[in-house]
This record gives structure tokens, sequence and C-alpha cells, in this order.
């Protein structure tokens, strides 16, 4: 699947008092499974001061696991309950 967006999306998601900041580009993809998305494309995270692009993200139970360049970060489904506010 694959979006246009009419322009970048910045949106932050706060864990555990902890804030992790994401990045749509204008142009977000990826081939949704049952309990994953996979070959995500247009989607980055800040880790520290580097952006990373994502590879695929899974469910597991009621966890997500986002497979980033060069680790995997853990969130809450709930954290992604609602559609994000871009700044």
């Amino acid at each position: 699947m694959e979006v246009t967006l009419p322009g970048e999306c910045n949106f932050i998601v706060t864990v555990g008092g902890k804030q992790f900041q994401f990045r749509y580009g204008t142009n977000v993809a990826g081939v949704i499974k049952p309990g994953s998305i996979s070959r995500v494309s247009g989607v980055r995270m800040q880790v520290a001061f580097a952006w990373l692009g994502f590879n695929q993200v899974q469910r597991a139970g009621d966890k997500l696991n986002i497979q980033l360049e060069t680790s995997t970060q853990t969130f809450p489904v709930s954290s992604f309950a609602e559609s994000p506010r871009c700044s």
C-alpha cells in the first residue's frame, strides 16, 4: 500500500515519560499483512541525533516491535491508537 500526504508529518509518542519523535514523509508505503507491516518506507524515528528509517513493524500481543535500521524499539499498541496530530 502507498499513501501520498500533502506534506511531512512530525509527531511525538510519549511512553513512560519518554518522548519519541516520528516523521512521515510525503510518500509512505509498506506491505500490510495480519500482524505486521514490512518493506516500510517514508517513516522515520529520531534516535539520539539521527533519523532512522523503519524496515518492519510487528505486533506481539499488546506491543509493537518497530525494526529500525540498527535496532528494534518496542511500544505499547495503545501509543498508536489515535491518528497523530502533525506539527
